[in-house]
C-alpha cells in the first residue's frame, strides 16, 4: 500500500480523539475494528492507545502479540488517539460514551444482529446519535445478499428518518486476512506488501477508505507531507 501523508497534530486541537467501538451484542466484529482503527492511526503518524473494556481480553492479547514480536503499538501516557474496544452487553458501554468523540458501531446485515443495532441507536440521546458511525461488517465479497440489501435499506432509512448517525464504508468478510491480524506482526498492517496475498491488499483498501471517513468525522483536517 502506498503511503499516506501523515497527520501533522501540531497543526490539530483538542487531542486526544476519543473513539469507542461499541454494539451491545458479542461477535460482530468490535475488535477487529478498534486493531484496524489502531494500525490506521499509527500508521498515520498518530499515537494511540487501545483500551480494552472487554473481558475476553481480546484487544489485550493482540497488543500483547505485537509486543511479542517487538513492536509496542500503545502509548498509554497522552496519546493522540484513544480506542476503547467495549464488551458485547447492554450497558457496557455507559462509563465510555460522554467521553467519545465517536462511536463506531460495526453490525452485521442480517436478523437479530440488525435489530439489537438499531434498538440501541435508539436508545441513544440525540446528540449521542450525531456522533455514530453505523459500520456494515462481514460483507459478502461477491455482492450483496437479498438479506444484507434489506439491511443497507433498513439502516439508510433509519438514518435519514432521525436526521443523525452516518453509515461508514464496510468491511468484506476476511476468513483469510483478519484472524491473522491478531498474531501479531512486526509490521503494521497497512504496511504489509503485495506479496502477502491480493486479500491483504483488498483488505487494506477496504480499511483505508473506512478510517479515512472516521478521520473526517474526528476533524483531523490538514495533512503535512512526509
Amino acid at each position: 500500500m502506498r503511503g499516506e501523508a501523515r497527520i501533522n497534530t501540531n497543526r490539530l486541537k483538542s487531542f486526544p480523539k476519543r473513539i469507542l467501538v461499541h454494539n451491545p451484542k458479542g461477535g460482530v466484529g468490535k475488535t477487529v475494528v478498534a486493531a484496524l482503527a489502531t494500525e490506521w492511526f499509527l500508521y498515520r503518524g498518530l499515537t494511540v492507545n487501545l483500551i480494552d473494556a472487554d473481558g475476553n481480553h481480546s484487544s489485550q492479547e493482540w497488543i500483547d502479540n505485537n509486543r511479542d514480536e517487538g513492536r509496542e503499538i500503545v502509548t498509554p501516557i497522552d496519546p493522540d488517539i484513544e480506542i476503547v474496544d467495549t464488551k458485547g452487553a447492554p450497558g457496557s458501554a455507559a462509563a465510555f460514551l460522554r467521553a467519545s468523540d465517536l462511536i463506531l458501531t460495526p453490525f452485521q446485515l442480517y436478523g437479530y444482529d440488525l435489530s439489537e443495532v438499531i434498538e440501541m441507536f435508539d436508545s441513544l440521546p440525540i446528540d449521542l446519535r450525531r456522533s455514530l458511525g453505523f459500520i456494515p461488517n462481514r460483507v459478502r465479497a461477491m455482492g450483496l445478499t437479498c438479506e444484507q440489501r434489506d439491511g443497507f435499506d433498513q439502516i439508510e432509512n433509519l438514518i435519514r428518518q432521525e436526521g443523525t448517525g452516518q453509515l461508514l464504508p464496510g468491511l468484506v468478510d476476511r476468513v483469510a486476512v483478519y484472524p491473522n491480524l491478531f498474531n501479531g506482526s512486526r509490521v503494521n498492517f497497512f504496511e504489509q506488501h503485495a506479496g502477502n496475498g491480493t486479500s491483504v491488499v483488498n483488505a487494506q483498501q477496504e480499511a483505508s477508505h473506512l478510517f479515512k471517513e472516521v478521520e473526517r468525522l474526528l476533524g483531523l483536517g490538514p495533512r503535512a507531507p512526509r
